[in-house]
């Protein structure tokens, strides 16, 4: 019990060591068991290279965890008065016992080693083989290599091609690559020791930091000492004394000040580390290279990067403030207040960009913006069913089913088809899907907008993950913009390497604007990203087609974003588009335009948050849209459509019955339990919502119960393909898909497509009422059936039956 209060004591002085080491080792893991749908995916890595960096890059964050740890072991009783005397009192209790005195390198926290380093920073360890090392050792294993073997074990339960294609077997991939990623780990630890052996004065080392320090061949390097640092750092130590105790030192024989142990190979390493964190930035891992799904470099890769970096900030901080009594956290806080209010570090897209030189040689000025009701004047007879789409929100899962649907009635029906898609609108990562889709197809030329390859390029890219992107933007712009934000472009952050990632992948730099043209000439379907203003709450609705143009709108009404910017003032990218629509929670950040005054002393630069938060599914744009259409075309005589086909894209399925309440769940319901709630009331609360107002569409205008009664009437038929996967499926609601998780979207939709189910599936078929209205002569001409999802204004007639072939499906 001696010596419980100086242990205790030490665990708060390192407890950002303590918290960094978890974080390395449990946090992860545990948070893929509790929310798989969020996380799990994180383990389940596409290439072995990418497990060669995590292993060195893990243990490198092990080395610096136990570095510092030793590091403020050593100078706390210097820097903390009453450690020092709970130390000074264990030493006399034992010396009146007569307690013979401990190892000088002992396996638990004791009073003599600590004292000593008082009195003498070099005190050598017990025997040449720096003997303290013999426990780290199992240390840095456990902190260092837990996290590769977790990500070993679930990257083996999902395999991707890099995994199977080559001649090694995953096994021996799997080893080779936390084998390498060791050897690589101990190289960078010889580095640091050689820096120390050849640049520090050996009078203010600490002599057990690292390993190998007693070896022959390193002990030989300090004979060939470069001497130049060592006046810098002793101007340096002087400096360091207004610091207060635990920095400095005096040297026994002279009296000069020094740095205390371990704190110039600390400064050392960091600077190296610096060094190595901002080549990168400019180098291997700059803005004109970001790492892709399939690169060495993983989403979980730039996590441990950032353990690292917050590592060294915070245990920095904890040595200094903690000897003044002020919290560390709250320190971090309002320096980041302050730089945001100093700076303006705030997150802005651009609403004229510059052409991408690499893939555009032309910077077109904007053409004039669309409208609606007007649009639609010049799409002659014969007549036509008007196909709109609603493809909902729900990460990468969304914009990967959006596409693979889209693409799968292409194929089905062909050009005819999608040339009658009059309109899809996105949310969140629909509208990823949906801007993948505009761009992929040739919406200038007559014939089919897609072919097999460019459906399979679209299905693919939509699929590709963007965590690599959004974690190099929070390693290397986001977190640099906290403390150095003039060394960082106002522009370039997380949300801006998303786009890049997209924009790669797309090959073109397209924006809004340029698709007039084709929507004008009803080549090309009218894409709506839906969004939210942060400020007001309202529907932000991202179109190259306004629905009115006006200027000013109702706080209650939606906003479109080209009345909000109209003409010059903005160029709007399609990636820009598509990133405001699905501003996921944390993965991109809140943004808002760059322009500035609106010119009247007003500021109309609203933050833009993803369309979620409002309605998740699109479907109250396209309501709105069509109400609007329909009430134009009061003369059906005058009516470019005959009917409104309305495909609801859903990426999420919905159980025909409540799924089982789960009980007993304590404080973690408290924690995840907003995260379970927003994740269901997606599928569930907001369908019901959105099946209501169709019906209520359908029915509320003219309710005469015949044609002659209302000649107006006209047809609305709506369908949904929803995504129905296989029984323990985890839905992810990151933006990373597995092998098998994509595998099984298109599983899923050779379900909807061929006649045999699997046994999981519901019997019944999302394509019947296309199917059912779709002749010879026109791609969806109308046919006397009905349905239970097709409706007409003023209700079905009392006469309709369903025949043989619609009772069937």
């Amino acid at each position: 019990m001696d010596g419980l209060k100086p242990s205790l004591r030490l665990l708060f002085f390192t407890r950002f060591s303590i918290l960094v080491a978890l974080a390395a080792t449990v946090l992860v893991p545990f948070a893929a068991s509790a929310k798989p749908e969020l996380i799990g995916s994180l383990l389940v890595l596409e290439d072995p290279w990418q497990l060669f960096n995590i292993t060195w890059a893990s243990l490198t964050v092990a080395v610096f965890v136990l570095v510092s740890f030793r590091l403020t072991q050593v100078n706390a009783a210097a820097r903390f008065p009453d450690y020092k005397a709970s130390l000074e009192e264990i030493a006399a209790s034992r010396a009146a016992q007569s307690v013979p005195p401990e190892p000088i390198i002992p396996r638990r926290v004791g009073a003599t080693r600590e004292l000593a380093h008082i009195a003498d920073a070099s005190v050598p360890p017990a025997s040449p083989a720096n003997s303290g090392w013999r426990y780290r050792w199992l240390l840095l294993a456990l902190i260092g290599l837990t996290l590769p073997i977790v990500c070993v074990y679930h990257t083996s339960q999902d395999l991707s091609a890099a995994w199977t294609d080559g001649l090694l077997s995953p096994g021996a991939l799997g080893a080779l690559a936390v084998l390498g990623g060791t050897i690589v780990a101990l190289l960078l630890l010889a580095v640091l020791l050689v820096s120390q052996q050849l640049l520090l004065d050996p009078k203010a080392v600490s002599c057990d930091l690292l390993p190998f320090e007693l070896w022959p061949w390193f002990e030989r390097l300090k004979q060939i000492h470069l001497g130049k640092l060592n006046d810098l750092m002793r101007k340096v130590a002087c400096r360091m004394e207004v610091f207060g105790p635990g920095y400095t030192q005096r040297a026994p024989d002279t009296g000069e000040v020094l740095l205390a142990p371990g704190h110039s190979q600390s400064a050392l390493w960091l600077g190296i580390l610096l060094g190595a964190y901002l080549a990168s930035y400019h180098g291997l891992l700059s803005g004109r290279n970001l790492p892709a799904e399939s690169g060495p470099f993983s989403a979980l890769f730039f996590y441990l990067l950032l353990l690292l970096l917050l590592h060294g900030l915070l245990t920095g901080l904890a040595f200094f403030l903690d000897y003044y009594r002020v919290p560390v956290l709250l320190t971090v806080i309002v320096l980041s207040v302050f730089s945001s209010s100093v700076f303006d570090t705030e997150h802005v897209y651009e609403l004229k960009p510059a052409y991408n030189e690499r893939i555009a040689d032309k910077s077109p000025p904007p053409l004039p913006d669309l409208e609606l009701t007007t649009l639609f004047d010049d799409w002659h007879p014969p007549r036509r069913t008007l196909v709109v789409v609603s493809a909902a929100g729900g990460g990468i899962q969304a914009a990967a089913w959006t596409t693979q649907v889209l693409a799968g009635l292409d194929e089905l029906y062909g050009p005819e088809f999608t040339r009658s898609i009059g309109m899809v609108s996105g949310v969140s990562g629909g509208s990823v899907g949906t801007m993948y889709y505009m761009a992929s197809g040739d919406w200038t030329a007559t014939g089919a907008p897609f072919t097999r390859d460019s459906r399979r390029r679209m299905i693919e890219s939509a699929e590709a993950s963007s965590l690599e992107a959004t974690g190099w933007g929070i390693v290397y712009p986001d977190f640099m913009r906290s403390f150095v934000p003039w060394l960082v472009p106002r522009n370039v952050d997380r949300g801006w390497a998303i786009e890049q990632s997209w924009l790669g992948r797309m090959g073109v730099d397209h924006r809004l604007r340029d698709w007039i043209p084709a929507i004008r000439n009803h080549q090309m379907p009218i894409p709506v990203f839906n969004a939210v203003l942060a400020e007001t709450g309202q529907r932000l609705i991202i179109s190259p087609v306004l629905k009115k143009k006006q200027d000013t709108w109702s706080a209650s009404d939606p906003c479109e974003f080209f009345n909000l910017y109209p003409g010059d003032e903005s160029n709007l990218r399609a990636t820009t588009a598509a990133r405001l629509s699905a501003t996921f929670p944390y993965v991109s950040p809140i943004s808002r335009g760059d322009g500035g005054d609106a010119g009247d002393g007003t500021l109309k630069d609203y933050h833009v948050a993803d369309g979620g938060y409002a309605e998740n599914e699109g479907i109250l744009t396209v309501l709105d849209w069509m109400n609007q259409l329909v009430k134009h075309y009061d003369d059906p005589d005058k009516r470019p459509f005959d009917r409104i086909l309305v495909i609801r894209i859903q990426p999420f399925s919905v159980q025909s019955r409540p799924a089982p309440a789960d009980p007993n769940k304590g404080w973690t319901y408290d924690v995840l339990g907003p995260l379970d709630t927003l994740q269901n009331v997606r599928s569930a609360s907001q369908a019901e919502r959105n099946d209501f107002d169709l019906n209520l569409l359908a029915k509320s205008k003219d309710s005469c119960p015949t044609e002659s009664d209302n000649p107006n009437q006209i047809e609305i038929i709506w369908t949904k393909f929803m995504f129905h996967p296989e029984p323990g499926y985890i839905t992810p609601f990151s933006w990373h898909l597995t092998t098998s998780q994509k595998n099984e979207i298109h599983e899923a939709w050779r379900d909807v497509v061929q006649d045999w189910k699997r046994a999981n599936r519901p019997r019944k078929s999302e394509l019947a009422t296309i199917r059912n209205h779709r002749t010879e002569d026109s791609p969806l001409a109308t046919v006397d059936l009905y349905f239970p999802h097709a409706i007409r204004r003023g209700g079905p007639p009392a006469t309709a039956q369903p025949s043989a072939a619609a009772a069937r499906e």
